[in-house]
């Protein structure tokens, strides 16, 4: 009881709020027979005011176990992160672009080390021949490619 008691002090001076659920009302079962089965709710989803803040919209779902006596939790924050993933990766697209402008004609080691890359991505390092073997070298390429 003790141990309870300081679990639930902890969630509370921690500022944690139990986001509740969606499935199944157990996450856990002794696996036994209709008699003597045993089930519990085992797993929560806490977060703090900070999270909810960033992703209001987060939720809980007890997912059907597989393989386990454990049931898996989802979160899932409604599509926000996977957004603010792609918000974020269009901003550092845009400065990826800016800074092409400002310093891609110039001869500047950022201009090329893009070059390399683009580079290294056409570089052909090995063909299939007719029969399914790898050919590799730039020499024995041409020559394929060329009796081709």
């Amino acid at each position: 009881m003790n141990k309870s008691i300081d679990f639930l002090s902890m969630i509370e001076e921690c500022g944690l709020t139990y986001l509740g659920f969606y499935g199944p009302r157990y996450t856990w079962s002794n696996g036994r027979g209709p008699c003597s089965i045993v089930c519990k709710r085992l797993d929560r989803g806490l977060v703090n005011d900070n999270w909810l803040s960033s992703f209001p919209a987060t939720t809980i779902t007890h997912l059907d176990s597989t393989g386990s006596d454990d049931s898996p939790l989802l979160m899932d924050m409604n599509a926000q992160y996977t957004r603010h993933l792609k918000l974020e990766e269009k901003v550092l697209k845009q400065k990826t672009q800016l800074q092409w402008f400002k310093d891609g004609d110039s001869n500047s080691k950022y201009f090329h080390s893009l070059i390399r890359g683009r580079r290294r991505k056409l570089y052909i390092q090995k063909i299939k021949d007719e029969d399914g073997d790898w050919i590799q070298g730039d020499e024995v390429i041409g020559e394929a490619a060329c009796n081709y």
